[in-house]
């Protein structure tokens, strides 16, 4: 039993699995690519429709930091816009009116049918050279603009500057938009969270962005020896035994957007280079983001709009990553911020 399961794991792991959720997401690419030749034909020329895709299948941030392109391209009522994306991010799409169409995907390679076909009037694959499909291992050839790529596009300036080069837009450092219904105010509202308060966010999708446990730690017992409300977000609490009244854990509790209107309403914002660090820049929050060098980033600005405008203290370094900034540090641009 031991054995086979040993197999089995090796199997998932190994390039045979690799190769068969490839096919399988080349399969349901043609299955797109016939499905939206109808849908595009219908449009284009029963209703005169000018149809555009989009592309940007993941994640949280990348789609709020993208948010102008919807409104970059639509220039009129002609417009038909189609973003793809993975399901677990279409609800940050869901109350944007300039998006006509969401089509939810697996991964990026299912795609590809569509991005190499002139099937709409114009699409826009906002992913740059060289993304690997994390599922199929699938990297992304692209036939524009292949000259920013997934190692170099932080050289270009903010998120929304680099995915406007890598789709064939001009560049822009718009400030993006965040849209929440009045279904998620209401449900925010009826938490009961004492204001003012700071949102933190602790952890994000890849280690090397996250600050320490201990530097969380120390932060927060600093603000509950000031009487600080804090209220934590994120898919995971890094300190969910942290006492006093002050904390208020709602981790794995909020969607995406429930989220972004509990940050909406605070004061302040703190967290790590992530997407509601891109949801506290849409909506317009003053923040404190931990940044450090990234990759072969030593220093960089994600952000345009308000957080690129200098409404948020990026503690950002050339010799230090994220995990090296000490507590003191953040703890003078946290208050420094939180009392201006």
């Amino acid at each position: 039993m031991m054995h086979f399961r040993r197999r089995l794991s090796h199997y998932f792991r190994g390039p045979k699995f690799d190769q068969a959720h490839q096919a399988k997401a080349l399969f349901r690419s043609y299955y797109l690519a016939v499905k939206y030749f109808f849908y595009c034909l219908f449009l284009r020329y029963g209703l005169g429709k000018n149809v555009l895709g989009v592309v940007l299948i993941e994640h949280m941030g990348d789609i709020a930091a993208a948010e102008p392109i919807s409104r970059k391209i639509k220039s009129g009522r002609r417009d038909h816009i189609v973003w793809f994306a993975r399901k677990e991010f279409c609800g940050l799409l869901r109350h944007n009116d300039r998006i006509d169409k969401i089509q939810t995907v697996g991964c990026l390679t299912e795609t590809y049918a569509l991005y190499r076909r002139n099937i709409f009037n114009r699409m826009f694959m906002l992913h740059h050279q060289g993304r690997v499909c994390p599922r199929c291992r699938k990297e992304l050839d692209k036939k524009e603009n292949p000259r920013i790529t997934v190692e170099n596009y932080y050289d270009h300036g903010s998120l929304l500057r680099g995915y406007c080069i890598s789709g064939g837009l001009e560049p822009s450092d718009d400030a993006p938009r965040v849209y929440i219904s009045a279904a998620e105010k209401r449900l925010v509202s009826s938490l009961g969270l004492r204001s003012p308060y700071i949102v933190i966010h602790c952890l994000t999708n890849e280690e090397s962005r996250n600050w320490t446990k201990e530097g969380w730690l120390c932060l927060l017992k600093e603000l509950s020896d000031r009487n600080i409300n804090v209220v934590e977000i994120g898919a995971k609490a890094l300190a969910p035994q942290q006492p006093g009244s002050q904390y208020y854990d709602l981790c794995g509790k909020l969607t995406m957007l429930e989220s972004a209107e509990v940050i909406r309403r605070a004061k302040l914002f703190v967290g790590v280079d992530s997407g509601p660090a891109h949801l506290a820049n849409a909506a317009g929050i003053p923040g404190v983001i931990i940044l450090g060098s990234y990759r072969a980033f030593k220093k960089y600005n994600p952000y345009s709009g308000f957080y690129g405008g200098g409404g948020a203290a990026l503690l950002n370094h050339h010799q230090k990553t994220a995990g090296e900034i000490g507590c003191q540090e953040v703890l003078a641009a946290v208050l420094q911020k939180y009392h201006e």
